[in-house]
């Protein structure tokens, strides 16, 4: 039996709420909230999804007359932020999306919805629960919580997937590999197809922060990945090899780092720019992958060498070598230097 943490502030803050709005609305808890009740997760997250209004006006004033300050960051989607017990609050009327474009602004609302109906724009089955703040009864029209039991990852409807099918796909990759689920055949195939849309880089990035900085470990995130083709899509080829260093690594650098590693120069700047990993943190794994040299200036010196533009040119050849495998030890290193293009430049100082 599922335990709804009722003592949480994020449910008492809902709670303030839902005592705010009129008794005939119905107020549900959604997305990552009520999933992870049911996956023992602890959650900091709470939407809000609101049943029975007609306009955002309506929540907005029925909010303020109880001293609830609201802001309007998509009125027009029917979308309010609040902060309640100092939990950040996103509050939502229940919608259909008419669909006129791409991405996740391409579509116009219709409140006059269904509670089935407002649940089906949702992404997957497991995001598609809601919680009755008020009776703690649970509405799960498309079998959310039977797919947290047996681990599945399933999409909720073809149709409204699609349109913001990439972002999904990538929230899929990491659903899995955090919570330990395994796509159902549908899904894979549904999830194989969006890889070239546009999309707001910060969503991008989102999602493949959470892959790598909550990620457990275990493999079933990259399964999905190449399932899919969007480890293909940002640059990688070799399962097994991969996940072995990015399951070790704990860090966010560390994990970039382990998959950045697996890629030739070229591909390490295409994967960044597919991320849109910032540059702060691009900095930070660029440092880290620096190879050391096999060869310094003291050994140089001890080769007959005199100081001067020759070392650098030295020592960056045998790095290149070195990236290559050419030269894995130091007396290779060594032999490099004493080659004859070297010596005879050192011969004429």
């Amino acid at each position: 039996m599922t335990r709804i943490r009722t003592d949480s502030v994020e449910f008492r803050a809902a709670c303030i709420v839902a005592q705010a709005l009129p008794v005939e609305w119905t107020i549900f808890a959604v997305g990552g909230w009520p999933r992870d009740q049911f996956f023992g997760i602890e959650s900091k997250d709470m939407d809000l999804e609101i049943h029975g209004a007609s306009s955002v006006e309506e929540v907005v004033q029925a909010l303020t007359s109880a001293s609830i300050e609201t802001f309007g960051v998509g009125k027009k989607f029917g979308v309010l932020k609040a902060k309640v017990l100092g939990v950040d609050l996103d509050i939502s009327l229940a919608r259909v999306d008419i669909r006129s474009g791409f991405g996740h602004t391409g579509f116009k609302v219709d409140f006059d919805v269904s509670k089935k109906e407002a649940f089906r724009r949702r992404d997957f089955t497991i995001n598609a629960i809601g919680i009755d703040i008020r009776t703690l009864e649970i509405f799960d029209p498309f079998g959310g919580v039977r797919d947290i039991e047996d681990r599945v990852l399933r999409i909720v409807d073809f149709d409204t997937f699609i349109w913001d099918g990439f972002v999904r796909t990538l929230r899929g990759v990491q659903f899995c590999e955090r919570m330990d689920l395994t796509a159902d055949e549908h899904t894979v195939r549904t999830c194989s197809a969006f890889h070239e849309f546009e999309v707001d880089p910060e969503r991008i990035w989102t999602e493949f922060d959470k892959l790598i900085t909550k990620g457990t470990g275990h493999g079933k995130g990259l399964d999905f990945a190449f399932q899919t083709g969007v480890a293909a899509f940002f640059g990688f080829s070799f399962h097994i090899e991969i996940w072995s260093d990015f399951a070790k690594a704990k860090t966010r650098v560390e994990r970039l780092t382990a998959l950045a590693t697996k890629l030739d120069k070229v591909g390490r700047q295409e994967f960044f720019e597919k991320t849109h990993t910032p540059r702060s943190l691009i900095f930070k794994v660029e440092e880290s992958l620096k190879t050391t040299p096999l060869i310094t200036g003291k050994m140089l010196i001890s080769l007959g060498f005199t100081p001067g533009p020759i070392f650098s040119e030295i020592i960056e050849a045998v790095v290149e070598k070195q990236d290559t495998g050419e030269i894995t030890t130091a007396e290779q290193a060594i032999e490099f230097a004493k080659d004859s293009s070297w010596m005879d430049w050192r011969r004429t100082t």
